[in-house]
């Protein structure tokens, strides 16, 4: 509703509801599995929504929440329909049209729209906009979204939903693994019974043992070479005389768990599952021993990390946002690729002015890792630049939230990649040795443009440079030769 300029939201809107309206639009039964699934939750949302008015011209009188009670109505031609707000006021007079109010709504009904709603104004750059009702500047995200459906969810004590807040607080454990735990307590997993469910072609029978369905309690702990991977690993329980329900199952062996224990428990699950997929997809033997050896591999590096001390840097929320123009400002991104193939980049700025840059390629593990990567090359820059001893606020600008989270919070145990953990707590320390001035910051990806087209051409490129600008080899610099502040102002008032 708030970005109808998507293609898949104009083939919805002519598909399924060209004259209607979004809200007022039905749900028949040879609509895709998509339609069907907005249709289902859109209720939920109709108050949580209404129109700023504007130029009037956007929100519809009959079809859009542009007040309280905007449903009902009660005369209303065919040819009526798409009438927009701005329809319903004269502005020679710069007053609504009673007459036309009056005809429509009920007297309660006009009271409202009198009382609540914005005066049209004849201004074209004014638009009517869509407002989330839950944030200062309503804007909607997903994460309030999620929120929302949370609060209005009845409290019905939900077996899964308990567990999953139990898993979700299982320490040393990286997110995707424990958002893995969560599909496959919600059925989401593409097992072969799931499979079959959907797509009746697909055989539920297990690929590996072709014995049984493929329920997700077979999958993991019934199959042959499952067993044979829970019984040889560090837990080393048998798993023949759990529950059925992968629900209980998981339950019941969380129990009686320790903090480490889960740890191993959980990469397990997830490792039997990776091997399963390439056991199945590439028509192989299923190998317990590989995965026993790969779950060895996550747990090594959490023992093998540095002790980190927690920096108490004393800086608020807004103040960490605020824009120094007298001080450093370093921009850092990373791109990479499902090859492998990464590039780097930086851009450190004094003062406003682009003083030197960084790019680099070469071949990195994961998305996350190129992200840390190239956060510790901008500061190796910095310090070569400036040195140690520096007294001006030096301020590290990414949008990876999670890196920020992970190095403001010296949280090394919650990100979502094991192979970056050295290269974090490497951060952690280079960022302390240039003393309490220095902060890392989270903006949106709008903010870092400049070392976004960077990183993106050093990985397409292959291409490598440190040094001081040089529009002769990166021309589209001069876009990004002085940093604009407006950026940074317009975080400030509304940080991600």
């Amino acid at each position: 509703m708030s970005d109808d300029n998507k293609l898949w939201v104009q083939v919805c809107k002519a598909k399924y509801y060209p004259k209607i309206g979004f809200w007022n639009a039905k749900c028949n039964t040879s609509a895709s599995h998509l339609w069907k699934q907005v249709n289902k939750i859109k209720h939920k949302f109709k108050e949580e929504v209404v129109w700023s008015i504007g130029d009037g011209q956007k929100a519809h009188v009959i079809s859009q929440p542009w007040f309280r009670g905007w449903e009902v109505t009660q005369q209303v031609t065919l040819g009526e329909r798409g009438k927009t707000v701005a329809q319903l006021y004269d502005f020679d007079t710069d007053h609504w049209k009673m007459e036309e109010l009056q005809r429509l709504f009920n007297t309660q009904q006009v009271a409202t729209i009198l009382a609540e709603v914005a005066k049209p104004t004849l201004d074209p750059q004014i638009k009517d906009r869509l407002i989330w009702l839950h944030t200062k500047a309503g804007n909607y995200s997903v994460k309030e979204g999620y929120q929302r459906l949370i609060q209005l969810a009845p409290r019905n004590g939900n077996v899964e939903g308990e567990l999953w807040k139990r898993i979700w607080g299982w320490k040393g454990v990286v997110p995707k693994v424990r958002i893995f735990m969560w599909r496959l307590l919600s059925k989401a997993l593409p097992v072969a019974q799931n499979m079959h469910t959907r797509i009746n072609r697909f055989s539920p029978t297990c690929q590996r043992c072709h014995e049984e369905n493929e329920y997700e309690v077979h999958c993991f702990f019934f199959c042959h070479g499952s067993r044979a991977v829970w019984f040889g690993s560090q837990l080393g329980f048998q798993t023949q005389h759990l529950p059925l329900n992968i629900v209980e199952a998981v339950k019941q062996i969380g129990r009686n768990l320790n903090e480490e224990d889960l740890k191993v428990f959980s990469y397990t699950m997830w490792e039997l599952w990776k091997e399963r997929n390439e056991a199945v997809l590439h028509k192989r033997h299923f190998q317990p021993k590989a995965v026993i050896q790969k779950v060895k591999g996550w747990l090594r590096p959490i023992e093998n990390l540095p002790q980190i001390v927690p920096q108490d840097r004393h800086i608020s929320n807004e103040g960490r946002y605020e824009y120094h123009g007298d001080g450093w400002q370093i921009i850092t991104d990373g791109s990479w690729d499902v090859n492998q193939a990464a590039g780097t980049a930086h851009l450190i700025y004094k003062g406003g002015m682009l003083m030197a840059l960084g790019v680099q390629s070469g071949k990195i593990g994961d998305a996350f890792l190129v992200e840390a990567v190239a956060l510790r090359q901008a500061i190796e820059h910095l310090k070569v630049l400036t040195g140690l001893q520096q007294e001006s606020v030096i301020q590290f600008y990414t949008d990876c939230e999670c890196l920020a989270i992970a190095i403001n919070e010296n949280d090394l145990q919650n990100i979502p990649s094991w192979k970056a953990m050295k290269e974090v707590a490497k951060i952690i320390e280079n960022i302390k040795d240039l003393g309490r001035a220095a902060t890392l910051i989270h903006i949106p990806r709008k903010a870092v443009q400049g070392a976004h087209l960077l990183a993106n051409q050093a990985r397409t490129s292959q291409t490598s440079y440190i040094g001081v600008p040089n529009l002769n080899v990166w021309p589209d610099l001069q876009h990004f030769m002085v940093l604009d502040g407006q950026v940074f102002q317009q975080v400030q008032e509304a940080p991600p």
